[in-house]
């Protein structure tokens, strides 16, 4: 679990590991959560903390990362698609 945070003050966190997706390979980590306080959002909080959990992932051997959103969750996936996702 990556934290960010700013005079005690959470601002958001993400979770990452191994993929859990049956058809990713054994090199593919996971974006497992990842979670901004609506009031730091489009802050910069969020892209800093998946930068973090690439960088985290690929120390520990997982060059490529999934994320999984919901199709109708328009504003996470523009997101993700915004850091080199793919749906």
């Amino acid at each position: 679990m990556l934290v960010a945070e700013q005079e005690s003050e959470l601002l958001g966190f993400t979770t990452c590991s191994a993929s859990r997706d049956p058809d990713a390979g054994s090199d593919a980590g996971e974006i497992r959560t990842l979670f901004v306080a609506a009031g730091r959002w489009r802050a910069g909080v969020g892209g800093a903390l998946m930068t973090a959990a690439l960088a985290d992932l690929a120390e520990r051997g997982y060059p490529e990362a999934t994320v999984w959103s919901f199709a109708a969750n328009d504003r996470a996936n523009a997101f993700y698609e915004a850091h080199g996702f793919t749906r």
